[in-house]
């Protein structure tokens, strides 16, 4: 598996506006294998690997096969993937 998404635990969600599955959404339309880590919806403070790696609580994060957290705001993560650059 070379990318984990953590993402919230909101899956049934499925709507643009929502960062998490606008995320997934498009490693999806991309075609990239990934794994999903359910991540707490809340309260944000049990989010505590996120924290660890990224210094923020706030979702969704793409981890890389080498152990590199990625957190940026989801349409960056976005042009990212349809960039290929976690292909």
């Amino acid at each position: 598996m070379a990318v984990r998404l953590h993402r919230c635990g909101i899956t049934w969600f499925k709507l643009d506006a929502h960062p998490c599955w606008k995320v997934e959404k498009a490693l999806r339309d991309r075609g990239v294998d990934y794994e999903v880590v359910l991540e707490p919806t809340f309260p944000r403070g049990k989010r505590k690997a996120v924290k660890e790696h990224t210094g923020q609580e706030t979702l969704p994060v793409i981890e890389l096969a080498d152990g590199t957290w990625v957190r940026e705001e989801s349409s960056v993560l976005v042009e990212q993937i349809n960039d290929g650059k976690y292909d």
